[in-house]
């Protein structure tokens, strides 16, 4: 469970309750399509949401988690990108392939 600010909680749940049929809780003006990133940006921005100073938290946090390969791989990016985000994280990739097994 993560802890939204109230404003951003109430877009949310605004936004599961419509989700498309597709399945995707942003959907894109085009059928079978997610929203484009800058666009979810823009909207989050509207929010209150600092995107820029947000998104190398999040994928700092992501790369502690999983290991870079692999989560370049499931979000899109270069290896080195995720490298370049967890980089300060001395992270031990040993724990992940015990909790995967």
């Amino acid at each position: 469970m993560i802890a939204l600010p109230a404003q951003l909680r109430e877009a949310v749940e605004l936004l599961l309750a419509t989700t498309t049929d597709d399945g995707w809780l942003f959907a894109g003006q085009k059928a079978a399509r997610p929203m484009h990133p800058s666009h979810l940006a823009r909207r989050l921005r509207a929010f209150g949401v600092p995107v820029a100073a947000a998104r190398p938290s999040a994928l700092a946090a992501l790369a502690h988690r999983i290991p870079a390969r692999v989560l370049a791989d499931l979000l899109g990016f270069g290896a080195q990108t995720i490298c370049n985000a967890g980089a300060d994280l001395k992270v031990d990739y040993a724990s992940y392939a015990a909790r995967r097994t």
